[in-house]
């Protein structure tokens, strides 16, 4: 009897320590990740959203197919990420180098943005890749 009233208690914990742990905020993830991996994680644009944050002009001699054209350089940009973007869909960010979207990404995680990739070398890198 004294074995069963164990396996009981400890059913009952392990139950109760499971469901505990997933009422913690879960972190979000903000990451500068490789042309191949950025490659791979825009495969299916209708589960993921795609960011060029590049200055209009740039944006006018080529992107990446399937992006939105968000100018981080303009005075509404958060307002912008806010009401063009879903917060708890993933978010693929680009620029010519990195260096804004790895800025944007930081922002996009302060507004609640839940996952955003950054493309490391940016427009650069993916113009460089070898498919």
């Amino acid at each position: 009897m004294r074995v069963l009233d164990f396996s009981i208690f400890l059913i009952f914990m392990l139950t109760g320590c499971q469901s505990s742990q997933s009422s913690f905020p879960v972190e979000p993830i903000i990451e500068t990740i490789t042309v191949v991996a950025f490659a791979d994680g825009i495969k299916n644009l209708d589960s993921v959203q795609l960011v060029d944050v590049r200055t209009p002009s740039e944006y006018n001699r080529g992107t990446i197919e399937g992006s939105y054209h968000i100018d981080f350089y303009q005075e509404d940009f958060l307002e912008q990420l806010g009401n063009k973007l879903e917060k708890h869909k993933p978010v693929y960010v680009f620029c010519h180098s990195g260096k804004r979207s790895g800025e944007a990404a930081s922002m996009m995680k302060k507004l609640g943005f839940k996952k955003v990739y950054n493309l490391k070398g940016g427009l650069v890198a993916w113009n460089k890749r070898s498919l």
